[in-house]
């Protein structure tokens, strides 16, 4: 019975893998800068803006 106590103390069912720690924590990183999206998306919005006027046309 210690044994298996002992055991159960040293290996915990669900053991830490690091690899997956650091997928999550990048998981939450930002993919760009706060500059960079707002670029993109101005960019975007202009090209919409063009579209439309040549559909118009």
């Amino acid at each position: 019975m210690k044994d298996r106590v002992a055991d159960d103390l040293t290996s915990p069912t669900t053991p830490t893998n690091p690899i997956n720690d650091l997928n999550m924590f990048e998981a939450h990183q930002p993919r760009f800068s706060l500059e960079e999206l707002r670029q993109v998306l101005w960019e975007r919005n202009d090209l919409k803006t063009k579209l439309m006027e040549v559909e118009e046309e």
